[in-house]
């Protein structure tokens, strides 16, 4: 390989980092300008399982209704991405570690304190 190719060759890298650089910062001065924040880091439940069934969505979805609460709103209240309330309401879940908090927020009698973890 000639010097000439690699000098041409590091020259193109060295343009495509400073490219990249560039727009790293614009992206950074546009969110201080604009004061966004960073994203807080996502809380991931901890604790045992608590079976859910139909009855209890029903029941969790009634006290939703009546209170004007969302999904979304339950999910911030509980330190939650709203896809986990999503999931947990779909017909197929039958387990969930939410299940605490979310008698907590919604002023339900807390759940047995036996969980599935404990039961098995």
């Amino acid at each position: 390989m000639s010097i000439a190719i690699v000098v041409m060759v590091t020259c193109q890298w060295i343009t495509w980092y400073l490219t990249f650089l560039r727009s790293v910062i614009l992206r950074c001065m546009h969110a201080i300008r604009n004061g966004e924040k960073r994203r807080k880091k996502q809380h991931r439940p901890r604790g045992a399982f608590y079976p859910i069934d139909a009855v209890w969505k029903a029941k969790v979805r009634e006290v939703m209704a009546r209170d004007g609460i969302s999904q979304t709103e339950l999910a911030r209240r509980i330190d939650a991405v709203p896809g986990s309330i999503i999931l947990m309401l779909k017909p197929e879940a039958t387990q969930s570690r939410l299940v605490p908090a979310i008698h907590k927020v919604l002023g339900l009698t807390p759940p047995s304190t036996t969980s599935i973890t404990e039961a098995a």
